[in-house]
């Protein structure tokens, strides 16, 4: 049996949260599961360069800064160290795209403090925001909803796959 010609083999690097993952190697892939977190995918085509964080809340400001593997944590931190991360995997900064993921409304009781405090609201509006000071375009964004979804970038192209319960899309 033959297989398709676009198949191939790649490596998955889970990024768990709070967290970043930064590769230039070309059969891997960058995945995640996101909520009311945001999944910061971003690419930089001529260098073949991929990076996503995890990023679980807006800021910073006024925190605890973690040094456990959880640099991502805060939106603002997390662009910084992506950006850094790929710049030294040889990424121009000047040809930086990204696509933005997440942002669900996961808790169905309107009473909960999540809800209260609309968190994945919160992380999007402040990447996004973020995002445009840094003059980097978000050239997709699958935000919102109730439902949780599974993350792959895709390193050799930069195609990004969202999956949830119940469909897949390519970014």
């Amino acid at each position: 049996m033959e297989e398709a010609s676009s198949w191939r083999r790649v490596a998955e690097i889970d990024v768990k949260m709070g967290s970043y993952s930064i590769s230039n190697h070309q059969n891997s892939a960058l995945t995640t599961f996101v909520g009311s977190c945001i999944a910061l995918c971003m690419y930089e085509p001529a260098a073949k360069v991929g990076g996503l964080a995890h990023i679980m809340l807006p800021s910073s400001e006024g925190r605890y800064m973690p040094a456990d593997g959880h640099e991502a944590k805060y939106a603002d931190h997390a662009l910084k160290v992506v950006v850094e991360g790929m710049k030294q995997k040889g990424a121009r900064v000047d040809l930086l795209i990204s696509k933005l993921i997440g942002g669900a409304k996961t808790f169905t009781n309107e009473n909960s403090a999540a809800d209260l405090f609309n968190i994945g609201e919160r992380n999007y509006l402040s990447i996004k925001s973020l995002l445009t000071q840094y003059n980097i375009p978000v050239l997709a964004e699958d935000i919102g909803s109730t439902q949780g979804r599974w993350v792959k970038l895709d390193v050799s192209t930069g195609q990004v796959t969202v999956r949830n319960k119940t469909s897949e899309v390519i970014l």
